[in-house]
């Protein structure tokens, strides 16, 4: 770039290779304005070596296409159009460019969308070795991405709706000293709508977080897990315990029930050792990307772009953050592994309870007959008159009413 100063131009030359700080980071500030390069985007479908049967289908993948051809029908493609006027145009409508050159070369790549997208799509999205798929990132761009309601602490705590009497809340909490070149991060979802209501991004000492932490929590009665790998969240936890605040993830401890108070869980250290779990808690978070949760920020966007795979490890790249996503992954992750065990608990007790199931065969006025099932049916029905229910068998008197009020014992009637 020196050398330019006395004269001559630079001609930078590459396919995609996801969000590279070199290569795309000149590529995205010629796109605003910022430099003076000037973009010329070089696409399979404008050279007509390789359009002699172009067409335009429909579709969210073009692989899926290729693959599943037969599902599709004719209003889903555009045959043959040289026009290169329509191009973008087809583009915004949804369609995707297909040709059977297209389809050979995607064979050498045994169809994989990565390696697709990077050398015959030119699309910074779709390649390079990120964590999270470029579908799912431009969907959140496109369609979940909101500006706060409201700004607060300087503009560092994002809020985007306020809290719902009988709504499930959840705290992420990724700390850092305050001092250093990583932020410390909050994320509080809702678990019963899957979405993102609030998030802090910034630099305060670990008890100060805490106090944050505290206050948000009490607003939303958020079941709060911190990450304590590396000394800077025990303080965190620590603080919240002589806080007294009790909804506190325990590693290991009463993955069943997180409702149930245990004194003796909380004489360990509330949270979960980050780096232990990793590969766990980020693909949770994937998971729960995939299955639609709605992300609102469009900080914890911009960390997606650069969250990718070193060495095999979901980490950022070299100058890039993923404090959002730390605090995020673990909020779903202790969804995963507490509320969803809960529910499935739930669903188990009241499967039990309706096996137990009470069949009305006929109702009068002054006498009825129920059955209990085939096991009470061998021992016959049971008269009930207007003011107590009589059992033949031990002569016990039961009111009706009292009888009525502990039906929902044998489930719901049918």
């Amino acid at each position: 770039m020196a050398s330019l100063s006395t004269g001559g131009k630079i001609i930078l030359i590459s396919t995609p290779n996801g969000y590279d700080p070199i290569y795309y980071g000149v590529y995205d500030q010629a796109l605003r304005g910022i430099n003076d390069f000037h973009i010329t985007d070089l696409r399979w479908f404008k050279d007509p070596r390789y359009t002699k049967d172009l067409h335009w289908v429909k579709c969210q993948d073009i692989c899926h296409y290729m693959l599943n051809r037969e599902q599709y029908n004719d209003e889903e493609v555009i045959m043959k159009d040289f026009d290169p006027e329509k191009y973008n145009e087809y583009i915004e409508q949804g369609y995707k460019p297909y040709s059977s050159w297209f389809e050979s070369m995607s064979k050498k790549f045994k169809y994989d969308r990565r390696k697709i997208a990077q050398e015959l799509e030119c699309d910074f999205l779709g390649s390079g070795d990120g964590v999270i798929p470029g579908d799912i990132q431009e969907n959140i761009a496109k369609n979940m991405i909101r500006i706060p309601k409201e700004k607060y602490m300087q503009g560092t705590f994002w809020h985007w709706k306020e809290p719902v009497e009988g709504h499930r809340y959840i705290m992420g909490v990724d700390v850092s000293r305050g001092d250093s070149e990583d932020f410390s991060s909050i994320n509080i979802i809702d678990f019963d709508e899957r979405e993102q209501v609030a998030e802090y991004i910034g630099k305060i000492p670990p008890d100060d977080l805490a106090a944050v932490a505290y206050k948000w929590g009490i607003l939303y009665e958020a079941y709060i897990v911190i990450d304590i790998t590396g000394g800077m969240g025990v303080a965190t936890s620590r603080k919240l315990q002589e806080m007294q605040y009790k909804n506190l993830y325990i590693d290991g401890i009463n993955t069943q029930n997180i409702w149930e108070w245990n004194k003796k869980a909380m004489d360990k250290i509330p949270g979960i050792n980050f780096n232990n779990k990793r590969t766990q808690i980020v693909a949770a978070f994937e998971e729960q990307l995939r299955k639609g949760f709605s992300v609102r920020s469009s900080r914890l966007l911009n960390e997606l772009n650069t969250f990718v795979y070193m060495n095999g490890r979901p980490d950022h790249m070299k100058g890039a953050h993923d404090d959002s996503i730390m605090s995020m992954s673990m909020a779903l992750y202790a969804a995963d592994m507490c509320f969803n065990q809960l529910k499935k608990n739930e669903s188990a007790n009241k499967a039990m309870l309706e096996s137990w199931t009470m069949s009305e065969r006929s109702y009068e006025p002054n006498k009825s007959f129920y059955s209990y099932g085939t096991a009470f049916d061998q021992i016959g029905s049971m008269g009930i008159d207007n003011q107590n229910l009589y059992h033949p068998n031990n002569n016990m008197n039961i009111s009706k009413d009292a009888y009525r009020e502990h039906m929902w014992l044998f489930g719901k009637s049918k």
